[in-house]
């Protein structure tokens, strides 16, 4: 039993220590991003205001299309 619980121990100590090391001390993984500048700001709404019209612009589909339309047997009444 006490063998057990000393392996067990062992075995928790290894797994938890690689976990430690992956990151090295002082490093945080979450990191406060810098405020953007207005000409971050002004490109950004650009880009959207480009986004918006050019999904516009996609047609519609006129119908609703099923590949597998001619496979499908139809429904018996």
């Amino acid at each position: 039993m006490l063998r057990k619980s000393i392996q067990a121990t062992l075995i928790l100590m290894l797994t938890t220590a690689s976990a430690f090391a992956q990151l090295p001390p002082g490093v945080h993984l979450k990191r406060d991003k810098p405020e953007p500048t207005n000409l971050k700001k002004e490109r950004q709404k650009a880009l959207d205001h480009a986004y918006r019209s050019a999904v516009k612009k996609i047609p519609e589909p006129e119908k609703n299309v099923d590949p597998w339309g001619n496979i499908r047997s139809t429904p018996h009444q």
